[in-house]
Formats: structure tokens, C-alpha cells, sequence
């Protein structure tokens, strides 16, 4: 038995000096081939291994590598020019909160990220969630824009297209057109604005907006006497001129949009009446209700100036 182990380690020797002797016979070139192949071998060695163990070892390994532990960070890109003015990005940021500890290769980072994003009044639907080897999470988001701004009470809070209240509130109207006329309260920032008042007056200022030579001559809209609940006989919606005595004159508009009854004129009928030049709104009260010739009166359905 002792003689066979020397034979062995005899034989082991010689093989080690053959070794030797025929990588000291190679160029400089193949010897850097050969130990660039060696090297890939032993990492393809160590991964198979790995994967024979299930993987967690290596896993282990990779997340406690300092590169893979970078300091995390939340951004939104691809800004409107009007959310970066008003700072709005910053206060959606604010509201992102990351657990201590959290990692980037955690596999729900991301996920996490656009749920706080989209729980956000400004955010009305988040594009993408992306995780960057810097420890940057960005994010593409569309926002919900001011459209006008809606009296309750003493204040006034800005609305979007879909009627959905925007955070914040103020205490005077920036200039932005104002509604005034609607009966449920200020829901919470980031819920749809209850009641068929509402959602008319935002379908009206929407028509506005659509002429732009009408939209600078108006400055609010009311909504008191919306589907005649005050006086059946008065214009349900009253359109306000911009300027002159008491906030300007008053345009008796009739029913809201889609619940005309004939011969009034529909709402986008009206709306290209108010484009009109020839359109005296220097005058008290201007009624474009019915077909035929404009009229104007000196006195008109006076409305609550409040809420």
C-alpha cells in the first residue's frame, strides 16, 4: 500500500514538472489567452455550484456587496413646464416614504414607489417605475392640471378636468375661472367633487376654454340656480363677464350643456354666439338663450355671491 501511494505522488510530480515545463514553452500572448479562459471556467464553476445550492449563497453575496447598497433616491421625469413652476413635483416627492433598510434589489421597491405616487391627488396615472445601479428610482407620472378653481364657503379650491379636487385651498380667487353655485361641500384632495352642479360646471368652463376669444371675456361661472332649483322661470346657468362694477355683467346662458329644451340654443351654439365681436358685454345682462336677436335687460335673476 505504501509503495502504490509513492508511485502516485512520484507520478503527480512529474506531471506538475511536465505542466510546468509546457506552460513555460508558451508566448506571453497565449499565456494571458489561457488564463483569461481559466478564469471563465472558475467563474462559470463557482455559478454552477451556486445553482446547484439553489442560488443563496451567491445571492447573499451579491446584496452585501457595497455596489449593490447605494443610497436610494426617488425622482419624477419627463416634467410639465406648469408642475415644475408651481413646485407640485416636490410636494407628490414629499409625500414618498422608504422603509429603513429598503435595498435596490429588493424585488418590490418599485412597485412600493408607485403605489405612494399614485395614492397622490396631483397623480392621475403612473407611466413607469424604474430602478437605476446609482440607487435612483424614476419615475413617469401624468398629473391632474388646475382647470378652475370652485367656491365653498370662504375658500376656494382648484378642480380638475375630471372634477377631481387638487390639494391645497385659498382664500381669494388667483384668477383662474371660478365657479360659484355648488351645494355638496369640498370633498377630501383626490376625490371626485359630488353632484351633477359640479360636473356641468366643469363640462361649461370646458366649452370655454374651447374659444379662446370667450374665455378672456369670462370670468366665472354660476351655478345657483343649476336645473331651475331656485326659480324654474331663470337662467340655470349664468356666465360672468370679466371686469366692471361688482366682477362684471351677467351672460343669462340658460340650461347647462345637453339639457336644453327647444328653441333654446344648444351650449356649443351659444358659446359661438359669445364669440362674437358684435357682442355688447359692457352690458348689464346679456341674453343668449333663444334664436333671433340678443337681448339685453337691466336687471337679471340675482344669484347668492357666496357659496
Amino acid at each position: 500500500m505504501a509503495r502504490r501511494r509513492k508511485r502516485k505522488t512520484k507520478k503527480a510530480q512529474t506531471d506538475a514538472a511536465a505542466t510546468a515545463g509546457w506552460y513555460s514553452r508558451l508566448s506571453e500572448p497565449a499565456r494571458q489567452r489561457l488564463r483569461r479562459w481559466l478564469g471563465r471556467a472558475a467563474v462559470a464553476a463557482v455559478l454552477i455550484a451556486a445553482a446547484a445550492m439553489g442560488g443563496t449563497a451567491l445571492e447573499r453575496y451579491v446584496h452585501a456587496l457595497p455596489e449593490m447598497r447605494p443610497e436610494l433616491s426617488v425622482a419624477l421625469e419627463d416634467l410639465p413646464e406648469w408642475v415644475v413652476r408651481n413646485s407640485i413635483d416636490r410636494q407628490v416627492l414629499r409625500e414618498v416614504r422608504l422603509e429603513p433598510g429598503t435595498e435596490l434589489l429588493d424585488p418590490s421597491l418599485a412597485r412600493h414607489v408607485g403605489e405612494q405616487l399614485a395614492a397622490s391627488a396631483w397623480v392621475r396615472q403612473v407611466r413607469r417605475v424604474l430602478k437605476h445601479p446609482d440607487g435612483r428610482v424614476t419615475a413617469r407620472c401624468e398629473f391632474r392640471r388646475p382647470m378652475v378653481l370652485v367656491q365653498s364657503g370662504a375658500m376656494f379650491y382648484a378642480v380638475d378636468r375630471d372634477g377631481v379636487r387638487l390639494p391645497g385651498s385659498y382664500s381669494s380667487s388667483p384668477g383662474w375661472l371660478l365657479i360659484q353655485g355648488i351645494e355638496a361641500a369640498a370633498p377630501a384632495p383626490g376625490e371626485v367633487w359630488p353632484g351633477a352642479d359640479l360636473a356641468k360646471a366643469v363640462e361649461m368652463a370646458d366649452l370655454v376654454d374651447s374659444a379662446p376669444t370667450v374665455r378672456r371675456r369670462i370670468a366665472g361661472i354660476r351655478m345657483h340656480n343649476y336645473a331651475g332649483r331656485r326659480d324654474p322661470a331663470e337662467s340655470h346657468v349664468v356666465l360672468v363677464v370679466a371686469g366692471g362694477a361688482n366682477g362684471g355683467g351677467q351672460v343669462l346662458f340658460g340650461a347647462a350643456p345637453g339639457e336644453e329644451i327647444p328653441p333654446e340654443l344648444d351650449a356649443e351654439q351659444k358659446v359661438r354666439r359669445l364669440a362674437d365681436p358684435a357682442v355688447d358685454l359692457a352690458q348689464p345682462v346679456i341674453d343668449i338663450r333663444l334664436p333671433g336677436r340678443i337681448s339685453y335687460r337691466r336687471a337679471a335673476f340675482v344669484a347668492d355671491d357666496g357659496h
